[in-house]
């Protein structure tokens, strides 16, 4: 890689840190792990949880009580799946929440991302604003 280019991790986390992103409630895997390297040497609040679904509850709690945006971070496939019901519950109370979901360049996951926009079309139009993280 030149110096002018940098892997889509290492951009969203300067984007986090570039808009002073809050703490982010997320489960690791290996599709973020070129985001996590760049939030860590941006010493971003990353805090580890056991179950997507409570990174998606902590992040809409965040939200609820500092008035901030909540950050949440999942794998693509079952972890960002997982995500659903708290980003409806956050949808649902009007709290402003951004899911990061993990993803690679290989087309492995072609199921997954079309499993995961079919479980989420029919829940609003503005179901979560989400940004998929490619690891290259």
């Amino acid at each position: 890689m030149s110096t002018n280019e940098m892997t889509g991790g290492e951009a969203l986390a300067r984007m986090t840190a570039a808009h002073k992103g809050g703490p982010m409630f997320g489960m690791g895997g290996f599709q973020l792990l070129a985001f996590y390297d760049a939030a860590r040497r941006l010493k971003l609040d990353h805090h580890l949880i056991n179950d997507e679904r409570c990174g998606a509850f902590a992040a809409d709690a965040y939200a609820k009580v500092s008035g901030r945006v909540g950050l949440v971070d999942a794998t693509l496939g079952p972890g960002a799946t997982n995500l659903a019901t708290g980003l409806v519950e956050a949808l649902n109370a009007g709290t402003p929440v951004v899911a990061f979901i993990g993803d690679t360049n290989s087309g492995r996951n072609r199921v997954s991302k079309n499993a995961m926009v079919h479980n989420t079309r029919g829940s609003t139009p503005c179901f979560c604003a989400a940004a998929l993280i490619n690891g290259s």
